[in-house]
């Protein structure tokens, strides 16, 4: 190495020109500034060689260190779908008796059965056409007479429905009744046949157990309760028997009395004729 150096240095190092006598005392100045600028040249190029030099054997000697440490796993090949796939075994079933499951099958049911909760108050209801008084009532599992109590407005009439009419529905068969001055849950359930104890016991009344009253003027429902409907045939005439009917009239033996009469028709008619 410091052949090669001494060689390079011979061939880089320029020699002095001739100059003249007159300014030789100036020249030998200049002469060490280039051989020291060809020294200084020499000794960066060495460092640069050394500093490439340590490059590469760094990466060398990193590469041999990973080819050591073993290469690479090359990445497998999945199984196909169902293919050593995990066997889970189903719980066992208990037995009674020794052979037969304990366990009850039952169909799957994509809908779930929700439970009707108990209804405490009325419920508002408008009548479509087609209604009838026993197809509401059957709907809402009640009977007719506890909405014609409820219902002032039909006047105890199941025909007066109409269409678009709003209905209370109550909770339970029963009627509403607005407690007066002096009323005792005893006199209220005697007057609409009825049980005390339901009165007190109805959660819809919201009576206090442990001291069971009810403010004047409030409106109570009767669990049960029953009043007498008003009769609206009363009103419809009847046409008595002719004496040509041979079941009117004069024949004191006949035992039908008269019949309805809507629009002046009645039963029996008295002309047979057939248009």
């Amino acid at each position: 190495m410091k052949k090669f150096l001494e060689k390079f240095g011979s061939k880089t190092t320029r020699a002095p020109k001739d100059v003249p006598a007159v300014n030789e005392p100036s020249t030998k100045p200049r002469a060490q500034t280039k051989t020291k600028f060809d020294r200084f040249t020499i000794v960066s190029w060495i460092v640069t060689l050394v500093i490439v030099a340590a490059l590469l054997g760094s990466a060398f000697v990193y590469k041999n260190s990973r080819a050591a440490a073993g290469t690479i796993p090359m990445p497998q090949p999945t199984s196909a779908p169902g293919a050593n796939s995990a066997q889970v075994n189903a719980p066992a079933l208990g037995t009674s008796g020794g052979s037969a499951p304990s366990s009850i099958s039952r169909n799957l049911q994509l809908k779930t059965n929700i439970p009707e909760r108990p209804r405490y108050e009325p419920t508002l209801y408008r009548v479509s056409r087609g209604d009838a008084m026993l197809s509401i009532a059957e709907e809402f599992k009640l009977k007719s007479e506890s909405i014609l109590y409820v219902n002032e407005n039909l006047e105890d009439n199941p025909h007066n429905l109409k269409p678009g009419m709003e209905l209370q529905i109550p909770p339970i068969d029963g009627l509403y009744y607005e407690w007066k001055d002096g009323d005792t849950f005893e006199t209220v359930a005697e007057k609409f046949d009825a049980n005390a104890e339901d009165i007190i016991n109805f959660p819809g009344n919201q009576v206090d157990l442990t001291d069971p009253k009810i403010e004047t003027g409030a409106v109570v429902m009767i669990p049960g309760g029953s009043r007498d409907l008003e009769d609206w045939t009363k009103n419809i005439p009847t046409l008595g028997r002719g004496a040509n009917t041979g079941t009117g009239g004069g024949n004191a033996s006949n035992s039908c009395g008269g019949g309805l009469v809507a629009s002046g028709f009645g039963w029996p008619a008295s002309s047979h004729g057939i248009s």
